[in-house]
């Protein structure tokens, strides 16, 4: 890191590959060590996982000064790197990036730095593809969505980044709305059984409303599970009689 007292502009460039850095026993992860603040910090590609020392007790920070300093120096990061940071492993909060590729260093104890990945093009798959097949690291819940109606929610109404997949939401995902808890449950009401009846031959019929009240088709379908299990042997009183046992799953 720069020599202790100033912030005198040492450079770490990371262009590619994966980074782990994490500080000494009075450091930063990457930057300054005991007595010296932060350096110049560029990130063109790969990723970087920066866990501060520990100063004092006191955790240092991820990408910044050392113990007893305190400028954090400067990070600039490419257009395509999220930058995530916090007091804790595994950081969710996503730092802004301002002009040139600027970020502000705050000094959190965790930060991690990687380029955004997309979701994938499924404008060729058909509509028995799974997600789960075709899609890197998806939720177990989804697993067995369909593809192609997985990916146009999440880019569309569900607004959720490829990064983000883990917090999505399943009844957002089958309501076609925002991934937020709030739109959720303002989307429930709008979806009723409008028809339910069960017809001479045991056969289950139901209908129910398609569109969300934005007019997006609903995700996903309702199943209703009909068996017959009679364990016998019966004497029906006559042969219009007939014995039912259904299963009803929501």
């Amino acid at each position: 890191g720069p020599s202790s007292g100033s912030f005198v502009g040492g450079t770490v460039t990371i262009n590619g590959g994966v980074v782990r850095a994490q500080g000494g026993g009075c450091g930063a992860g990457v930057g300054g060590g005991g007595g010296c603040s932060g350096c110049y910090v560029v990130v063109n590609g790969g990723s970087l996982t920066a866990i501060g020392g520990l100063g004092d007790d006191t955790m240092l920070p991820g990408i910044g000064h050392g113990a007893d300093a305190e400028d954090n120096g400067m990070l600039t990061v490419a257009e395509n790197i999220v930058v995530r940071a916090g007091s804790q492993e595994n950081p969710q909060t996503v730092l802004a990036i301002g002009a040139g590729g600027a970020i502000t260093l705050s000094g959190e104890g965790f930060y991690v730095l990687g380029a955004i990945v997309g979701w994938p093009d499924v404008s060729g798959l058909s509509a028995s593809d799974l997600a789960g097949a075709v899609i890197s690291d998806i939720p177990p819940a989804f697993q067995g969505a369909n593809a192609i109606s997985l990916v146009s929610w999440a880019n569309g109404a569900g607004g959720v980044a490829y990064e983000d997949r883990t917090g999505m939401i399943l009844d957002a995902y089958l309501l076609n709305c925002t991934n937020t808890a709030e739109a959720v449950a303002a989307e429930k009401p709008y979806f009723r059984i409008t028809k339910f009846q069960v017809g001479a031959n045991g056969a289950v019929q139901i209908e129910t409303t398609t569109t969300n009240s934005s007019g997006r088709a609903y995700n996903g379908s309702v199943t209703f599970e009909g068996s017959a299990a009679p364990t016998g042997p019966w004497a029906p009183t006559n042969t219009t009689h007939r014995f039912f046992k259904a299963l009803l799953e929501l």
